[in-house]
């Protein structure tokens, strides 16, 4: 057996520095990314940045603002009937329909398993009411995979003056209202 020498002493503490370093800037790239992975749309850390950005802009514009939360009913009970995979393939279908739906200046974004948000810019809660009820009667209209029909719930905030979070936090108070 050969004697480590101290050549090889310092190859092997560089490389393990550089494992160090390619796991650190691993962790950075998932800091970075924005999106999720089974919609394709906007993740809610990416959501959180634009709809403080929006609030500012409609601070400094006195622009109206909403933020529109639709939740898909029944979710669990559709997961364990269908699985992972299946149900991811129908929550693809669903963003792609928001994505086509909405106008280029609107955001959407996943916002938990079973909720998209929607940043309304220059949008006021009436129409964002209309918006809404859009969404439902499309969604609701299409048969996904194996005969599923998905309905919706949908919980409304227009900007007030609030803070980003608590325009969400109301939003989500409404939705679990309409829910009742």
């Amino acid at each position: 057996m050969e004697k480590v020498g101290e050549g090889d002493k310092k190859i092997v503490g560089a490389l393990m520095n550089l494992r160090e370093q390619i796991k650190d800037l691993n962790n950075k790239i998932s800091d970075l990314e924005i999106m999720d992975e089974v919609t394709q749309l906007y993740n809610r850390k990416e959501l959180y940045n634009f709809l403080d950005y929006e609030v500012k802009r409609s601070q400094r514009y006195s622009n109206s603002l909403s933020v529109l939360l639709l939740r898909i009913n029944n979710y669990t009970s559709i997961r364990e009937k269908l699985g992972e995979q299946k149900t991811n393939v129908i929550l693809a279908q669903i963003s792609k329909l928001l994505k086509l739906n909405t106008r280029d200046i609107d955001i959407i974004g996943r916002y938990s398993d079973d909720t998209f948000m929607i940043i309304l810019p220059d949008t006021n809660s009436i129409k964002a009411d209309i918006i809404a009820e859009r969404m439902q009667r499309l969604i609701e209209s299409e048969i996904f995979l194996e005969d599923i029909k998905v309905t919706l719930n949908s919980g409304i905030k227009q900007y007030e003056g609030e803070f980003p979070q608590n325009i969400i936090d109301i939003a989500l108070q409404n939705l679990c209202v309409l829910k009742r």
